[in-house]
This record gives structure tokens, sequence and C-alpha cells, in this order.
């Protein structure tokens, strides 16, 4: 790191003083040391008291089941360290290769190599695009987060690509894949300095200290291979079958989105995360999108690193990964495809982007910085609470040293970077419903297509309270659909003394992190009480975070550090204790999916009985077949048309539930042209329409674990 730099990136002790200075004050003593210890001890205090109180019910949830997760868990975890203690015996290039060859071989065996190299042409041909923005940035911009920044750019540029030729039947695999290899041929040499850098980091000898590194590196691996073996599973979650792979498949399949708020409630929302999964879908089928989703996971947590690792060591900012990624909500996000993993990516990238020197900051800079916001607006109406503080952060940062013309200049070319970016889906929504951000907030814009009055869930709202931390990491059931203490531990235990340590070394990256999301969860919060939308939240936390593990001058602090870093490795694997109740419809542990075609086609009858209906649908009538789902709304990979009987599409709904009678059902389906229904059995034998209607004019075409596919008479 440049010396010029330092005294803004690097968060020095204020009690750094020459040999001789004056001894601290008495005050200053207190504040400085036996603060951070009464802050820690309150907080494992707490953590304690949680974890043995009998009213959450910590360790009475199944949730190691079936029987023998356990036993699976054990030899995965026992055969990654058999591999890991054989790598430590090598030398470090040998130790390198024999790693990466090992990773590169378990993903391709798990995922199949189509769509690993599917995901992999999406990621290179990004980070080719984004490289030529973020190659004129701080020029000390280490290797790993320069590829990282490059990343996201490059797929906030595409996910606005598709957002526009969504529109359009261009949506094809010659497309794509001319357009990666189009960028790689043009940023070649960009992409080449990426591969000496990965040369050198091979040929690097190990550091003294490079056993921690090494243990903590193991343990953040582990972690992720741990989400991966979801992540590689077939889809099951009722938002990924219901929303986002819809849109992925659609778009496969179909070559073009129907931005149709009639048939798709959501049909007009900020979709880039799906915009991204549904390329991968056309390069690769389903698993490419899943791995996508993945990626987003992984690329979070490695910024979450990088932007740690410029206050304190690797090994310390690779543990502030490990518990941001051990948590059961993170495992949740993974298991279960959403847009979370993506708006959390942009966050926190362009976090990194706004806390880059002052000395270096130029009009790239600013430029990058609203591309990335951007990105997160075209994720998430909800981002907004996101981009404000964040763009608040990058007006102080320039005003500190500059100018108030050039405060206002760069601020206009983000404002207009940020619009740029994220103008298209509000605008077009504006322009079919008179809302911008239909269907949210319609008791504000007033769209005809949509309830003037807002839905909302009552399970998640009516409990904002001071206590919500305690709570949400122990209670997090009462907050999200997943088990109690999924959470994660480390906000709770570690986030106290970080603040102290944080404001002690005037680590302003940290509080700035801790701020932010602060500032942006609190009014989420209060609207509602719902843990996954403030994940990017806790991804910005677990940067601020990493500042207990900083220490400083003294014995105090560095005991102190010690044992937040001991505390935090026993958090991570308490974490992992829970991970896998993170999704409330995949407890246990399914290795032998992995590995077994009968495991696996066990887990899909068991978990969604609908895809092998979905399939069958395909096999007889492809994209012809317009198909109504009664009960749970499980479309992903639909080649034809799906209708819902539910919210997802309220006109449907609506018809659906006028009709009394099965006449009246009969006419509404023959309205829609429907040509095949799924159902569960228990519905269809609780009403005496639809089940009169499918007796009469329809056939039993499969059955599913109590779901049942139908075809109708011509």
């Amino acid at each position: 790191m440049s010396a010029r730099h330092k005294p803004e990136d690097v968060a020095e002790s204020p009690t750094t003083h020459a040999t001789g200075a004056a001894p601290q004050s008495f005050a200053r003593k207190i504040t400085g040391e036996l603060l951070p210890v009464i802050f820690l001890v309150a907080s494992c205090c707490v953590l304690l008291f949680g974890l043995w109180s009998k009213r959450h019910a910590l360790l009475d949830q199944p949730l190691w089941s079936p029987h023998d997760a356990v036993v699976q868990v054990a030899l995965f975890v026992g055969a990654y360290v058999v591999v890991c203690v054989a790598l430590l015996a090598l030398p470090a290039f040998q130790a390198r290769v024999a790693a990466t060859a090992f990773l590169a071989v378990y993903v391709v065996t798990v995922a199949g190599p189509g769509p690993v190299a599917a995901a992999l042409l999406v990621g290179v041909g990004c980070l080719s695009v984004g490289d030529v923005l973020v190659r004129r940035l701080d020029p000390d911009l280490g290797g790993s987060l320069k590829a990282l920044l490059s990343l996201l750019v490059g797929l906030t540029l595409l996910a606005l690509l598709v957002t526009v030729i969504a529109h359009f039947p261009v949506n094809r695999p010659a497309f794509y894949v001319s357009l990666f290899v189009a960028t790689l041929i043009i940023n070649f040499r960009g992409l080449r300095e990426y591969w000496q850098c990965l040369s050198q980091w091979f040929a690097r000898p190990r550091s003294s200290t490079h056993r921690w590194g090494y243990a903590a590196a193991v343990l953040l691996v582990l972690v992720l291979l741990l989400q991966s073996i979801r992540a590689v599973l077939p889809e099951t979650g009722g938002d990924g079958m219901g929303m986002h792979l819809v849109v992925a498949s659609q778009l496969a399949y179909h070559h073009q989105w129907s931005f149709d708020p009639a048939m798709f409630t959501w049909a007009v929302y900020p979709l880039a995360s799906e915009w991204i999964q549904g390329v991968g879908w056309i390069l690769g089928g389903e698993t490419a999108a899943r791995l996508l989703n993945f990626a987003f996971s992984v690329v979070v947590v490695l910024t979450i690193v990088a932007v740690s690792r410029r206050f304190t060591s690797s090994s310390r900012s690779l543990l502030a990964g490990c518990l941001f990624a051990s948590a059961g909500i993170a495992f949740g996000l993974t298991a279960n495809v959403y847009a979370e993993p993506a708006l959390a990516a942009f966050v926190v990238g362009a976090f990194a982007v706004v806390t880059l020197p002052r000395a270096t900051w130029t009009t790239w800079t600013t430029i990058a910085f609203g591309i990335l916001c951007g990105g997160c607006l075209l994720t998430k109406v909800t981002a907004l609470y996101l981009v404000v503080p964040l763009f608040i952060l990058m007006v102080v940062r320039l005003a500190r040293g500059g100018s108030l013309r050039s405060v206002l200049v760069q601020s206009a070319i983000a404002l207009g970077t940020v619009i740029g970016v994220s103008f298209v889906p509000y605008a077009y929504a504006f322009w079919r419903t008179g809302n911008p951000v239909f269907p949210l907030y319609n008791d504000i814009f007033r769209s005809s297509l949509a309830p003037s009055v807002p839905e909302s869930d009552p399970r998640w709202i009516g409990k904002f309270s001071w206590r919500l931390p305690y709570q949400m990491t122990f209670s997090t059931s009462a907050y999200c659909e997943v088990y109690n203490g999924t959470f994660g531990f480390q906000y709770l235990a570690l986030m106290p003394l970080a603040l102290v340590a944080g404001a002690f070394r005037r680590n302003w990256i940290a509080i700035a992190a801790f701020l932010i999301a602060l500032v942006s969860a609190v009014p989420l919060l209060y609207a509602m009480q719902y843990v996954r939308y403030i994940f990017p939240m806790m991804a910005l936390a677990s940067i601020a975070l990493a500042a207990a593990f900083q220490g400083g001058e003294g014995r105090t602090w560095s005991w102190l550090s010690r044992a937040a870093c001991t505390l935090g490795v026993l958090i991570v694997v308490l974490n992992l204790t829970f991970f896998p109740g993170g999704a409330w419809n995949l407890p246990g542990f399914y290795g032998k999916a992995l590995v077994s075609d009968i495991a696996r086609q066990e887990f899909v009858d068991q978990q969604a009985p609908e895809r092998e209906l979905t399939a069958a649908v395909n096999a007889l009538d492809g994209r012809m077949a317009r198909v109504a789902f009664f009960g749970r709304a499980f479309a992903a990979g639909l080649q034809g048309t799906p209708l819902f009987a539910m919210n997802y599409n309220p006109g449907f709904e609506a018809a659906v539930a006028q009709a009394k009678t099965a006449d009246e059902l009969s006419r509404v389906l023959r309205e829609q042209a429907i040509t095949y229904v799924i159902a569960p059995l228990a519905l269809v034998d609780a009403s005496a329409p639809l089940s009169k209607v499918l007796s009469l004019e329809a056939e039993k075409v499969a059955e599913r674990n109590g779901v049942a596919l139908y075809r109708l008479k011509p």
C-alpha cells in the first residue's frame, strides 16, 4: 500500500506515539481498556443466556433429519480435513495447484461440466467488461478486490442489457455465447493480467504466519462447500419455484419475458438477479442459474474479506467472511433462489468503491460507484434504503479536501449514473401500470391493476422493539421462514466489542459500514420485521465486525483481539450447528443426493413433486401448454405458460374465487385456454367445483406425493 494512502486507509491507533510520549489519561485508559472488556463479557453473558434459555428451544428443533444427516456431514467434513492436512505437507506451489484441482473436480462432479462452463462464461465475460472501467480506479487496488469489482460492474451492465432485450425474442444461447466471446476477445489483454496475478499467487512462497491464514481459509472454504451442496440440487423453495426461476426459465424457453402485470404481479418489477440467472439457464440449464445465485453469495463473502483486509490481517479478515457465510440465513439463501445475495453483492461492492482512498478518487471512481448503486436498484426497490446512505457517505468523503464545485460535479455524475443504470424498469412500470414500483406502495401511486391497500403478512409486522437483535438471534422463526438460531450469533456476541474497537482505533471504514447497515435496516424493520430483507445490511455489518479482531497497542487490546478471534471460531462452529435450519423446507444434510440419482429423485418427490409433473407437461405439449396451478405456484422449469390461482396472478385468482359452481369454474378455465391443471389431491377433494370439473372434463395424467396432473379434454 502506498504511504500516501496510509493515514486514511489503515485505521491507526490513536495511542501510537514516539518513545517518551506522555502516558494516557485515566479516562482514556478506562475507555480504551476497561470498556471493551466489559462489553465483551456482557455480550458473552447475553449469548450464553439465550443459548441456555428453554424458551427458544434451540436444541429441540428437527434440524438434522433424516437420521443419517449427522453421519453424512461428518463423513464430508472428515474427508475434507484429510485433504487439507495432506495439502499442508506439500510445497506451496504444489499445494495450491492441488487445492485448485480438487475444487475444480468437486464442482464439475456435483454440478456437471455444462452448467459449470456456462457459469464460468458468464463470470469471465462480465469480468472482462467490468475491467475496462475498474482498471482506471486506484492503482494500488489489490488484485482480488479489482477482480471482484470488475465482476460486479460487468454483472450490473449485463442485467441492464437483459432488462432491455428481454422485451424481444433474441435471448438464445447463440446470442449470449457470441456476446461473451466478443468481450473476451476485446479485453484479452486485461484478462491476461488477471492470469498473471493468478500465476504469481501460485508461485508465492508461504509467509511466516501462513498456518493461521491457511487455517482460516480452510474454514471458509469448508463453509462454502457445505453451502454448495444445496446450491446445486434442484430448486424446491416457494419463492424460487414461483417467481425467481420462473422468470429465468420463461426467458430461456420463450426467448423473451412477458412484461404483463395481469399475468404476473411482479412482471414489471426490477429483476436484475433473475435476468442474470436467466442467462445462466439459457446457457446451462437450471443448475447454471443456481450456480450463479451461489456465486453472488461467494462474491459477497470475498468482498467482505477484501474490504476488511484494509484494517486487519488476512487470517482475521477471512474469519469475518466465515462468520457471515456460516449463519443459517446465508445457507438458506443459497439453498433456495432469492434476490438478496445479488443485492448484497452490489451493496458491498458499492461500499468497497466509496471507501477507496480519497487521494485516488477520479471521475471513473464516481462512475463505478454509480453503476453499482444502480445495480442495487435494478435488483430490488427496497435497495433505496441502502443507496441513500451510501450516496451520503460519498458526498462526505468528497467534501473532505475537495472544493464545493468538485463535490457538486461528482455528485451529479454519480446521480446521473445511478439513474441511467436503474431508470428502465421503473419508467416502464410507470408507463405500463401508473406505478413506477408496481405492485409496491400502491396506496401511494394508485394503479388500477393492484389493490390500493397494500397486502402485508401479519406474521412479520407488529414486533418492532429495542429487543429485536436478541429476538432475531434466538427466536428467528418469528421473523422469517427459518428455524431458531439461524440469524447468526456473531452480531450479538462481537458487535459491541467491534464498535468500541473501531471508535478507539478510529477505524472509519468499520464505523461507516455499521452506520449504513443500521440506518438502512431500521426503517425496513420498522415496516416489516423480516430477517431475509436485511441480509445486505448483515453483509455490511460483517465488515464492521472485523474491527473486533483488529487489536491495538498494549496487552489489553492484544489479548482482546485473540479472545475475539477464539470466540469467532467458536461462533462459526455454533452457526454450523444450526445451518440446516436456514431453509424451512430443507432441514438436514443432502449429501447423498449429489452422488445418487435415486436419492436425488427421492429429494425432489419429497420437496417438490410438482417438478415431475411440469416435466411431464413439457414432454407432452412443450411450449404450447397452458397450466393452471392450484395450491403451490411451483412453475419453474415449465416450458409452457403458467397461471397461478393465487396473488401472483390476481386476475386469475379473482376469477377462480368468484366461480362458485363447476360450470362457472369450467368457463374460467376455458376462457384462459387452460390445457392442464396441477393441484394437490387434498385441495381437489376440498373444492366441490374443482373436483367436479376435473372428474367430468379432465383425465388424470400423473400423480406424485399427493399432487396430481390433469389434462383437460378438448
